[in-house]
């Protein structure tokens, strides 16, 4: 994954020029610390993270907004993947 410096301090990643042109460094950074938050808590489901936000469980939590930035961004979290994914064995 290739990334682009913007200064000494943040290297946004670049995914897709789309991605990357969609929103501003703030709202990166936002979405940032909205992942980093996902991961702190256990990564819980994008809908239940959501959901707790809106509730106001997590004090000083991010806005939902910012959740679905950073899944747009980041793409979804391979730890909440790995465990729907069903795997059959072969008949042999």
């Amino acid at each position: 994954m290739k990334t682009v410096v913007l200064n000494m301090h943040l290297s946004l990643p670049k995914r897709g020029c789309s991605t990357l042109t969609k929103y501003t460094v703030i709202e990166y950074l936002c979405a940032k610390e909205a992942g980093e938050l996902q991961n702190i808590i256990g990564k819980p489901s994008t809908k239940e993270l959501n959901n707790c936000v809106d509730k106001n469980l997590i004090p000083n939590a991010c806005k939902t907004h910012d959740i679905l930035r950073a899944e747009d961004i980041f793409g979804p979290k391979l730890r909440l993947l790995e465990g729907k994914i069903d795997v059959t064995p072969k008949n042999t």
